[in-house]
């Protein structure tokens, strides 16, 4: 154990309890940021035409060509974005500046950071709009389960079947295509999608128009959409078959799935959860639908993930239906309220980089409870945070645990995830506590009105929690200590606080000490 100095405050309605803050620079791992891309470049807009081709499944690939529009925030000889894993023909790559095509003087390829820079004989002013045109790039589809990549699954009558699908988070959208493969660097998409006849496509937005390319090939453009990170982009090219369109949803699974009902229950469910977080939120969902996509259950690490309009998840999360158990039913509808709470937290309100990744997850993971427990108030779900979240967590959170502001060492390191779901869901508990629910809700809408497709640090959610405080005259809550005093603590330490209170019956006094367990 580790004595601390504390910071107490009692008030009448609840105990406030930071960290001393005093060690907190002593005890935060030092980052690494090496591997980010630099500030001299804002991507505006991405048109993207893919192709995936698994024919031939041992020698699978896909074809592509790109055009960025860019502003130049600060004048610079070259644009460095992310690649992997792609080959990018040099010769059908331009870059025009007011209508001119400017002279590229020589590429770099960094295959540690993931690099792709392209040098130019005269800079790009500061301000100016330009145009990078990547006219071919090309890359394998593997059943690697990560970027733009492969699955099957068998048909009722046993007989494998292929799709082409994606996983980008956090750094699998660069394998897919060249980007600036961060989240802060958001910006809106054209997607087009060439398949063949016997295929569907599916994507972020809804779809405008088909173009028949003959020979049985098909160009699927879909609407541009909002203004978003590469990591929430989302694609496939599969013979599934989809649902009725039930409010904003679909679901698009194997034809057997779809045709013998199995999807209803989720299709209820995440329509239940759209609108008890749009009523909590104040905000309409941005997109103009939400669909939901099942991946074949070995094809797929995460549970689910939040791609923005296009949520995956594992076939078996997703197939629930009125026969299923009770936890499966639960299990059903916490990860689809998952996933429908971070269309606005990370998907609207983004963090800035992945060591504030519990501001996504931890909100995330709290929503999902507190979502469930307005759909299904029988179930409790409230106490059931605390049975299943809390008191795991308090015996995995000790001394010796991870910082809930993690520090990447390396491009694509996530903090572990106890820490940024559960810890994370934990603090936003925590915080709604003190600051009371109705105060809590008016901050969490004033946060994501204020900083709508933009992305945020910690601060920001602090200092806007301490703008609802003041407007509701509700200082006392916090015995005038500012919000960001007592959470900066708890997110720069690991473990938690333990308070021993010792009563002195003969003087009627009380000694309160601290221990950082």
């Amino acid at each position: 154990m580790i004595s601390e100095k504390t910071i107490l405050r009692t008030l009448p309605n609840v105990l406030v309890l930071s960290f001393c803050a005093s060690s907190v620079g002593a005890i935060l791992e030092k980052a690494d940021d090496s591997f980010r891309l630099p500030s001299t470049i804002q991507p505006l807009q991405y048109n993207l035409s893919i192709e995936p081709n698994f024919a031939n499944i041992t020698k699978a690939y896909f074809n592509g060509s790109l055009s960025i529009d860019l502003k130049v925030i600060s004048t610079t000889d070259q644009i460095t974005l992310h690649a992997r894993d792609l080959f990018i023909d040099s010769r059908a790559l331009q870059i025009v500046d007011n209508g001119t095509s400017q002279k590229i003087s020589n590429i770099t390829v960094d295959t540690t950071r993931d690099f792709y820079t392209i040098g130019l004989f005269q800079p790009l002013r500061e301000n100016h709009h330009v145009v990078l045109i990547i006219g071919k790039f090309s890359g394998r589809l593997k059943f690697d389960k990560v970027g733009f990549y492969l699955a099957k699954y068998r048909n009722k009558a046993n007989k494998e079947r292929f799709l082409a699908l994606t996983d980008f988070q956090p750094i699998g959208a660069r394998k897919a295509f060249p980007c600036f493969d961060e989240p802060s660097f958001k910006s809106k998409f054209i997607i087009s999608i060439v398949r063949g006849k016997e295929y569907i496509s599916v994507s972020n937005e809804q779809l405008v128009r088909t173009v028949d390319l003959g020979n049985g090939r098909f160009l699927d453009i879909y609407k541009e959409t909002v203004k978003m990170s590469t990591y929430l982009i989302a694609f496939s090219v599969s013979d599934y078959q989809r649902t009725v369109q039930k409010g904003l949803f679909r679901v698009y699974a194997p034809p057997e799935v779809i045709q013998r009902g199995k999807t209803d229950l989720v299709l209820s469910i995440a329509n239940d959860a759209l609108k008890v977080l749009e009523n909590y939120t104040g905000i309409k969902y941005a997109m103009g639908k939400l669909d939901l996509f099942a991946v074949p259950t070995d094809y797929f690490e995460p549970g689910g993930m939040e791609n923005w309009g296009l949520i995956t998840l594992s076939e078996k999360n997703l197939i629930c239906t009125n026969e299923s158990t009770i936890d499966q039913i639960r299990k059903c509808t916490l990860l689809t309220g998952h996933e429908i709470a971070h269309q606005w937290f990370g998907n609207l309100v983004t963090p800035t980089w992945w060591n504030f990744l519990w501001l996504s997850e931890g909100f995330s993971t709290y929503m999902e409870y507190y979502t469930t427990s307005l759909m299904r108030p029988s179930w409790k779900m409230m106490d059931q945070f605390l049975v299943f979240l809390m008191q795991p967590l308090l015996k995995m959170d000790t001394k010796g645990s991870y910082y809930l502001n993690f520090h990447p060492q390396y491009a694509g390191s996530l903090p572990v995830a106890y820490t940024s779901y559960f810890k994370g869901a934990a603090i936003v508990r925590m915080l709604e506590h003190i600051l009371t629910q109705d105060t809590f809700q008016l901050g969490i809408r004033m946060y994501l009105k204020k900083f709508a497709y933009g992305s945020v640090s910690p601060k920001d959610l602090y200092d806007t929690f301490q703008t609802a405080i003041n407007y509701r005259n509700n200082t006392h809550l916090l015995a005038n200590v500012s919000v960001s005093e007592i959470m900066s603590t708890w997110d720069s330490f690991p473990g938690y606080p333990v308070v021993n209170v010792s009563r002195n019956y003969y003087d009627g006094s009380i000694i309160l000490s601290q221990i950082l367990e």
